[in-house]
């Protein structure tokens, strides 16, 4: 599920890329240099978005690990107590 979503990411952050490369070369043809830096200022904040995406799925995937992790250790911890009382 990881590697999905940071595949999704990934690929979302390389089209804007793109895109924002585009922009940058088709500047000379838009009459305005108005409408070039508003098309620049879009795709910083798309990617801006896409980065803080980024970092929420890695808290909620690094959340999700340490509640994993809590609940074996949990169950490790009771049972080397068990072991050690039946010694």
């Amino acid at each position: 599920m990881e590697i999905r979503d940071n595949l999704i990411l990934i690929i979302q952050i390389f089209a804007i890329t793109i895109a924002f490369a585009l922009l940058t070369n088709l500047a000379s043809s838009f009459q305005r240099e108005n409408v070039t830096q508003l098309a620049q200022y879009a795709c910083y904040t798309i990617l801006t978005m896409l980065s803080i995406n980024s970092f929420v799925l890695a808290l909620e995937l690094g959340k999700k690990n340490c509640d994993t992790n809590g609940g074996f250790y949990a169950n490790n911890i009771a049972y080397t107590i068990k072991s050690v009382d039946n010694s």
